[in-house]
């Protein structure tokens, strides 16, 4: 070969090599633009399939994934991964997805209020009393908030520790007044501190409280959970909290 066509030779492959460069930066580039509108759209269609529009948790938790895979910083994602991977019963998976969310941002309340039901059920009761404290000593509540004195109470009801309950509900209660769950869950408190006509006047209200809830409401307190099982869950909050009436009665 002479040196001519050996030259020409390396020419057409320098040619073809910054061809298949640039074609690589291009789609390194295309990648690193799109990144961000791919992450918020995958986020929505999470977001719509966690009772968004629709509920169907499987594809909640693939599309919230794919939002890590382009975005590991879009803000929510994988605290919201995690909130799934709790609610379809995949405890490990969701602690590990909210630890993380703990490391990045210490401060994020909403965070600890899932690892304190992961823990709660879980069977990890101070942890569980730690973490919902700490939303609290953040003072992150809002409007539903109600549910980390609810839930406070719950592990506090688990330890048999009632007089924290009480406590505890009365202080959620003072926030957040005539709750039928917190009402119940005092009730329940003094009904096993052998307080049965304080427990029974207490349930009497919550049994009002809770008959007088609308499937929105029961939604908006369960926001996680499917929204057409609604009416199943409000005749079960009234049944409970009728069951334990009629033990403070007796």
């Amino acid at each position: 070969m002479t040196s001519s066509m050996s030259s020409q030779l390396q020419q057409k492959l320098i040619a073809k090599y910054r061809i298949v460069i640039i074609i690589c930066l291009g789609i390194l580039v295309a990648g690193f633009l799109l990144r961000k509108p791919a992450a918020n759209f995958f986020l929505s269609r999470g977001n719509y399939y966690f009772n968004g529009g629709a509920y169907d948790l499987p594809w909640a938790i693939r599309y919230y994934r794919l939002v890590l895979i382009f975005d590991k910083k879009t803000p929510n994602a994988r605290y919201r991964l995690s909130d799934a991977l709790f609610v379809s019963g995949d405890a490990d998976g969701a602690l590990k997805e909210i630890n993380q969310v703990i490391l990045e941002n210490p401060n994020f309340g909403k965070a600890y209020y899932i690892r304190g039901l992961v823990y709660g059920m879980t069977k990890r009761p101070d942890e569980a009393i730690r973490d919902f404290k700490k939303i609290i000593e953040l003072g992150q509540l809002s409007e539903t908030s109600w549910a980390v004195y609810n839930d406070l109470s719950w592990v506090e009801f688990q330890k048999g520790d009632y007089s924290s309950v009480e406590e505890t509900t009365k202080e959620g209660l003072m926030r957040y007044p005539n709750n039928p769950w917190l009402l119940n869950s005092q009730g329940l408190a003094l009904l096993n501190l052998g307080r049965k006509k304080e427990a029974e006047s207490v349930l009497t209200e919550a049994l009002a409280r809770a008959e007088a809830l609308t499937e929105e409401g029961v939604v908006h307190a369960y926001p996680g959970n499917d929204s057409r099982i609604a009416t199943e869950k409000r005749t079960s909050i009234i049944n409970t909290i009728r069951l334990n009436l009629v033990l403070a009665k007796n």
